[in-house]
């Protein structure tokens, strides 16, 4: 039975693996492999968890059985020569890169976490390793997570025109995996509330709940409405279930106590349309709904107003994958990540920055530019793909080359992305610097140790682990130091040709940061130094600081001197100069443009003039700029009909019929009585 067992592991194997070199097992008892998962080794027939150009990729340590003897692995890349089959344990026979690399593009990058950010996207297929297993048995792989396990609970709120509410979501994780939260966001369908100061913990423990935290604020002049929201939470759970915004959301209602709705009745007022199919609770409802979702068409009942003209419909938006949607104004929904570099001498290293779009439409990269402020270095940055669709993550990849140098050099560099949304929004967005060290020629050796950048610390005490390569032949030692914390072991000494991983314990940290030096010494000359940085946990994430609109004028209705209003709140620790303006309107409107200035914190209504003089209905645009960003907002002018006075003194008729017309139009039941009358009149005249 066991035999028959490992020849189907056999076959397995040869049907999953992309190499014609090696099979990674045998169809007899004398070799096998076993994955180190649950305190203890077990037989699986899929060892391992990404294969691509002959190298595959092991999550968990490993050993492999052969004719009574195991040799034992590391989890990391490997690839095999024919020879390494029969003797496992020489070390020739395979090559090997530790679990913080990931191969794209024909070269190694160093990213660690790269499994959850990069995994699924580049390398297709994920094999989750067994449970435990007896040599011999059928085993069965261990279901991974799923984003139903992710089980989002909110309230259905109530404000008061002008009030301000604080909403808390609960989101349970219900799977056996970490959940990483890439981004949360509220969606509200309404122009009269908002949703502020968003915060949210950016890791959801197994079997744990998390919150996400919130402010709906109502407008003033808000109307009583019952309004429709949605919570969205994207993110990636730590076996590389990715979960977009469309497969973790919850609706709820936000009821809303104001003004009284204005009659809608067809009196002769003028009517603009409304299209529901751009709306948020159209979009959520024929999500959630497609079993019993039915279109229905729409019917003018206002054909009689046939003087009146449709708007255009200027500040909607229809790509090819979806339906309607107000476009994106801002630039604030962008965020840009960084990565630091660590480079020998005469070589090249890449690596991956994420770049992220929050906006509520896909983003298109025009152009990127990349800075660098260090000697010896050149950074290049391209791009994969030029879209990121809405809720979702880019990569831009940055490759700095390092020229020939005897000594270490060190400096910073930042990268910038222009580009736009699909309804025209020009944005430009940067990293922050990050830091760029190239080791020198004098200082390097045949030793690679791979050291995380930075280190999150949630107490006191924590650890971090590293591995080290080394191909020198004598021994390498490194020294670890810190100013702030405790490091055991403080000395590691690795033999000649061999290869591994450490954990080095950390203690004392109650700070909010700390560095941990490793200094690599080989024949008694330092090689070169590296460091870690501990950090805390950022637990929440802000939204961006700056000139917040908490609510404006959607719509303006009238005739002569029309005012639309602004209520701007300056979010930042300085005071800010804010330019406002409408764009849109017929020159002869003469809009009011306004320059103020917002202290710190304050909140101001602003007021914009214009003089409605032209009849007719005008999508307009309110401008706030700031600095060097610019939001816009769309506003409606209703013009009702006006009654010039005529130049030409010679031509009065045209008044009185003008006149005539607009009384009769608001009036049918006298048009249709003129109308009997005239009728009678002539019908008694040809009688006579």
């Amino acid at each position: 039975m066991k035999k028959i067992a490992l020849i189907i592991i056999a076959l397995l194997y040869v049907m999953n693996t992309a190499s014609a070199d090696i099979y990674l097992g045998y169809g007899d008892s004398d070799f096998w492999f076993e994955v180190y998962s649950g305190n203890s080794y077990q037989v699986t027939g899929i060892p391992y968890t990404y294969t691509v150009d002959h190298f595959y990729y092991f999550d968990y340590p490993y050993r492999v059985y052969n004719h009574g003897n195991y040799s034992y692995f590391e989890s990391g890349w490997y690839s095999y020569e024919s020879a390494w089959k029969f003797a496992p344990e020489v070390r020739s026979y395979y090559n090997y890169y530790p679990a913080q690399y990931y191969y794209y593009d024909y070269s190694w990058n160093y990213y660690p976490g790269w499994i959850s950010t990069y995994g699924p996207a580049y390398y297709g297929n994920y094999y989750y390793p067994p449970q435990a297993t007896l040599t011999g048995q059928a085993w069965n792989t261990d279901k991974g997570a799923d984003c139903s396990n992710l089980q989002i609970s909110v309230s259905n709120p109530s404000l008061t025109a002008g009030s301000t509410k604080s909403m808390n979501v609960s989101v349970y994780n219900a799977s056996k995996s970490y959940f990483d939260v890439s981004n949360a966001t509220v969606y509200v369908d309404s122009f009269d509330v908002g949703a502020t100061n968003l915060k949210y913990s950016k890791t959801i423990k197994n079997k744990s709940s998390s919150s996400i935290t919130f402010d709906l604020k109502a407008a003033n002049g808000a109307y009583s409405d019952t309004i429709n929201a949605t919570v969205k939470v994207s993110g990636t759970f730590r076996d590389g279930t990715r979960c977009s915004t469309s497969e973790a959301q919850e609706n709820f209602e936000v009821r809303i106590y104001g003004k009284t709705q204005p009659n809608t009745g067809n009196t002769g007022s003028i009517f603009v349309p409304v299209k529901s199919d751009g709306s948020i609770s159209y979009k959520v409802a024929k999500q959630t709904q497609q079993s019993g979702w039915v279109e229905v068409p729409t019917t003018n009942q206002y054909a009689e107003n046939t003087a009146y003209t449709a708007p255009v419909y200027a500040n909607e938006v229809q790509p090819s994958y979806q339906d309607n949607y107000l476009p994106e104004y801002s630039c604030t929904g962008l965020s840009f990540e960084s990565e630091s570099f660590a480079v020998n001498s005469g070589e090249t290293k890449t690596q991956y920055f994420t770049l992220r779009n929050y906006g509520k439409e896909e983003f298109r990269i025009d152009k990127i530019e990349s800075t660098e402020y260090v000697d010896k270095v050149t950074i290049e940055a391209t791009r994969d793909f030029t879209t990121i669709y809405s809720g979702q993550n880019g990569a831009v990849k940055v490759k700095v080359l390092a020229s020939e140098t005897s000594k270490d050099t060190t400096g910073t560099g930042y990268i910038t992305v222009k580009g736009h949304y699909a309804s025209g929004t020009n944005c430009e967005t940067s990293t922050n610097n990050f830091y760029i060290r190239v080791n020198g020629a004098e200082e390097q050796g045949s030793f690679e140790l791979s050291t995380p950048n930075m280190q999150e610390m949630s107490s006191e005490s924590g650890y971090i682990e590293f591995s080290f390569v080394n191909q020198q032949n004598s021994q390498v030692t490194v020294e670890v130091t810190s100013n702030k914390v405790l490091v055991s072991p403080n000395n590691f000494t690795f033999n000649a040709k061999t290869s591994g991983n450490r954990v080095l314990a950390i203690n004392g940290f109650d700070e909010d940061e700390s560095i941990v030096y490793f200094t690599i010494r080989s024949n008694g000359k330092e090689i070169t130094q590296k460091y870690t940085s501990l950090q805390k946990p950022v637990l929440f994430e802000e939204a961006d600081k700056g000139i917040v609109i908490e609510s404006f004028t959607e719509r303006v209705e009238g005739e002569g001197v029309l005012k639309a209003s602004i209520t701007l709140l300056n979010d930042s620790k300085e005071s800010k100069m804010v330019s406002l303006g409408i764009r849109g309107l017929p020159k002869e409107f003469n809009a009011e443009s306004r320059d103020i200035v917002l202290a710190s914190n304050e909140t101001k209504e602003i007021e914009l003039a214009f003089n409605a003089s032209k009849y007719g209905v005008y999508n307009a645009i309110i401008t706030v700029n700031s600095g060097n960003e610019e939001q816009s907002l769309p506003v409606t002018v209703v013009v009702k009909q006006v009654i010039e006075e005529n130049a030409d003194a010679q031509e009065p008729a045209n008044d009185f019929i003008s006149t005539g017309f607009l009384f009769v139009s608001e009036n049918g039941l006298l048009l249709g009585l003129l109308l009997l009358v005239i009728v009678g009149f002539v019908f008694f005249v040809s009688r006579q």
